[in-house]
């Protein structure tokens, strides 16, 4: 029988996951709508997107610290899984290389295309690109930088032959998918819709 075990450093490492794109997926709302965030700048947009940045690099930061934790002084969640992974330590390197190859070429990729402000809610405060991108990696995997993300926690995971990462990993893509297909990705869509409606309404004019 499977024994299942959640300490203190997996508890906060799967609140940093979820409360990441939570917060920064809350604010650029709350811009993108409202305002507010560049209103506390006094209009000033890049001022207000560069608290944004800080404060989502801040989190992703603290949410990294937490799963390494997770990973390497947790409690395993499932010990039976640690040993077998343990125990098979060239397998699992075999497989956890190219995983976390593919997450960095994605991850990389994704902001090289993106840049600063496409990568930090830069849209919400109105610096747009011409059109939504859709070039590589955008048109290869669906939500690339997300998923990069969740395949480098899959890939530190075995790395450290730990259970708690791996089912956090699984999280992280639960997490991910709520939020990109239901929160950002409608979000995205509308902006560049707006913009769209907008271009067209002074090509009329």
């Amino acid at each position: 029988m499977l024994e299942f075990v959640m300490d203190q450093y997996a508890t906060l490492s799967a609140l940093f996951i979820f409360a990441s794109p939570a917060v920064w997926n809350t604010l650029a709302h709350i811009e993108y709508f409202t305002h507010k965030i560049s209103q506390m700048f006094r209009g000033n947009k890049e001022n207000g997107f560069r608290f944004v940045m800080c404060i989502i690099i801040s989190m992703q930061i603290i949410r990294n610290i937490f799963f390494y934790m997770a990973c390497t002084s947790a409690v395993p969640m499932i010990p039976a899984i640690d040993s077998f992974l343990s125990s098979i330590p060239t397998l699992v390197n075999i497989i956890a290389i190219p995983i976390q190859i593919f997450g960095w070429i994605l991850s990389i990729s994704s902001f090289y295309r993106l840049g600063f402000k496409g990568t930090y809610e830069g849209d919400c405060f109105g610096f747009l690109f011409d059109e939504m991108i859709t070039s590589f990696p955008f048109g290869f995997v669906p939500h690339p930088m997300y998923f990069g993300g969740a395949l480098l926690f899959i890939s530190s995971a075995l790395y450290y032959y730990s259970s708690t990462g791996l089912i956090l990993s699984i999280w992280s893509i639960v997490v991910y998918c709520i939020f990109s297909y239901l929160v950002e990705q409608p979000l995205t869509i509308l902006i560049y819709s707006n913009k769209k409606t907008q271009h067209d309404e002074k090509k009329e004019e």
